[in-house]
This record gives structure tokens, sequence and C-alpha cells, in this order.
């Protein structure tokens, strides 16, 4: 077989301190990093209840990339709703905690996902009120970190009701390893943290996303680790979405393959949607399967479909 090899340009700035994580509530904070909590969501995702495991439902975290509904989370979080990945959107409910609760319902649509990265980008489908976005930084993981986000092991009684619900945490830390194709840090998740961005401690760009931990004892939740935004990037292109330059590159391909007048002219433009690793404009897709005027363009696009997967 033959491999290509990718360079990535990416500075980790490990440390040798062995300190342990400092987690606080968003009371506990200075109010600059209390201002970062905007861009930061719970995601609730219903669950099927059989009865033995509790109310049915599961959580995780989501944060906005862009000021106009560009978000990111682990792709085991939205597995949670098999909506999402099956019809490559769905409604999620989102809720900000600061000093209340602010919970809304939200149409999104599922751009693109990896398994192995375990992230999944996605864009409110309406117009919504951003007041806080991370940019994406792709050039150097600093060596403190900061992660915020809505581990189920902390809560709080918002309403002084008696009844109290996961609270938004942050958690400082130090990268001190690699794990795969993650960075593994010092800084503790528990469940429902999944999805939590990465940032420094200014709080103004993101370098990671925080995905699963590594049971090594008991403790404050586990050692947390993170998938770099930097292979992300180089993978899938997020910030071409941003721009509008991945979306034009597929509508491209799209229209060249609606246009197509042979199986054989169809299979090279379907390579061509499968190599942009995106699920943006598998409707359209979809539809052709019924549309188009040629009959073996059809069969090239039914085997494309049956064998296209969400997870990329």
């Amino acid at each position: 077989k033959e491999y290509k090899l990718r360079k990535l340009e990416l500075k980790i700035n490990f440390s040798e301190e062995n300190d342990l994580a400092d987690r606080k509530d968003y009371d506990e904070v200075s109010d600059h990093l209390k201002s970062l909590s905007s861009g930061v969501f719970q995601i609730l995702m219903p669950q099927k209840d059989d009865g033995l495991s509790g109310d049915g439902t599961d959580q995780g975290t989501g944060f906005f990339i862009s000021d106009d509904g560009y978000a990111l989370t682990n792709l085991h979080v939205l597995k949670g709703q098999e909506e999402c990945l099956k019809n490559n959107s769905c409604k999620l409910n989102i809720l900000f905690k600061d000093t209340e609760v602010k919970s809304y319902s939200v149409d999104v649509n599922v751009l693109t996902c990896s398994k192995v990265l375990d992230f999944c980008l996605f864009k409110l489908k309406d117009e919504f009120s951003i007041e806080k976005y991370f940019n994406i930084n792709t050039k150097d993981i600093p060596e403190k970190l900061l992660s915020l986000g809505f581990p189920a092991d902390r809560s709080k009684d918002f309403n002084n009701s008696g009844s109290e619900e996961t609270a938004l945490t942050y958690t400082c830390g130090r990268p001190v390893g690699l794990s795969g194709v993650g960075i593994t840090t010092s800084m503790y998740i528990s469940g429902g943290a999944s999805g939590s961005p990465v940032i420094d401690e200014l709080g103004n760009d993101v370098f990671g996303i925080l995905s699963n931990g590594l049971a090594l004892g008991p403790g404050d939740g586990m050692p947390g680790l993170f998938r770099p935004i930097a292979l992300i990037e180089d993978f899938y292109g997020i910030n071409s979405y941003l721009t509008g330059e991945k979306q034009k590159k597929i509508d491209f391909v799209l229209e060249k393959l609606a246009a197509s007048q042979s199986g054989v002219e169809a299979k090279k433009y379907l390579q061509d949607y499968e190599n942009e690793k995106s699920l943006y404009g598998i409707e359209t897709i979809e539809s052709l399967v019924y549309s188009h005027e040629n009959v073996d363009v059809r069969k090239e696009l039914f085997y494309f479909l049956k064998t296209h997967s969400t997870e990329i």
C-alpha cells in the first residue's frame, strides 16, 4: 500500500510540573472568565428509557466558533440523539448557565464528524444572538490551559428550589503527554464535560475539544484527553466552512454531478465529494437518486449513499 504522510506544524508546550487540576465554579472566577460562559452551552440529549437507567437523558457540552452559529462538540455527544447523524440535522436542547439557567430548543445542521477525532461541526439554522465565540488556533498549544463545561459531578441549586442540576465548571491544567491522536492533560473530566473547549487563560482561542478521560485512580474526575483543533483543521478544514469556501466548492461538485451523463462521470464527482469529508449537500445527492434522468448515474448515487458514513 502507498501511504502519504502529512506535516503538521503544531507546537505543544508540555509542562514538567505535576500539579493537580484546579476546578472552580462560575461564582469563583474573575469577571473576564465569567464572560466566557455565553460561548459554552450544555447539550441535553433524550435517551430511550429502559426503566432501569434513570431519567432517560444524557448530556454533554458544546461551544461556538463563530458569531453566526457554527459550533463544535464530540461525536459521542451527538450520538445521543439518533436523528442528528441519521438525517444530518436535528433539534437540540441547549442550556446556558451562569447565575441562572437559559434553555433553548434550536434546529441545527450537522456538517462533518469524525469517529477517530471524536468531533462534530454543526450550525444553528435560525438566527441566534451569540455573545461570545472562540477563535480556532492551530499553531501553538500553551503550557497553561483552561476548560469550561458541564461535568455531571458538579451541581447547583439555581432557583433555591431545593432541586440541583449540573453547573458550569472551570478547570485549569497543563499538557502532560500524547495518547494516539489526543493530548493528555492534568485537566480533570467527568461525564457531561465531553465537548468542552480547551482554551488559554485569556479565553480568546480554542486549541482542542475535551473528549474523554484516563481512569488512573480515584479523584475529582479523571485526567482529560483532548483532540487538538490543529489536527481537525488539517483533515477537515473547519475554517473553510466559516468562510463559506467549503460550501462553494461542494456546490460546484454537486452542479457537475447533476449534469453528469454517465455512471463513470458521476463516480468521479462523487469521489470529489467524498474527498471533502463533509455532510454538507448530502440532501442534494439523496434527491438526485430519484430525480436524475440517467439510470447509470442513479445507480452510482444509490451505491454511494448506501456505503457513505456519517462518521467520516
